[in-house]
């Protein structure tokens, strides 16, 4: 469990201990862990489909075919856009 703040704790009981909860600075650390977001929260808005889109290659994708040869930019673009639309409920 000694660490010396390079990772985060994973386990319940390691942030209930007093390494973490007694330092501030590791302290810090969990309290971030717990209220982290990913693709959400009030400065972003939510955006629940973008990790399936991630998972998806949907951003990485268009750019390896343009790349490639395989779509224009625009064909690219307009790609993205249709599955992104289509993916939030929105074509």
């Amino acid at each position: 469990m000694r660490t010396e703040g390079a990772a985060l704790p994973v386990t319940k009981t390691a942030v209930n201990s007093a390494f973490y909860q007694n330092d501030p600075i590791r302290n810090v650390l969990v309290q971030q862990e717990q209220t982290a977001v990913r693709y959400g929260g009030p400065v972003y808005g939510t955006t629940p489909y973008m990790g399936e889109a991630e998972g998806k290659p949907l951003f990485s994708q268009p750019a390896t075919d343009v790349m490639n040869g395989k779509r224009s930019v625009d064909d690219a673009l307009t790609f993205l856009d249709r599955e992104l639309k289509t993916l939030a409920g929105q074509a």
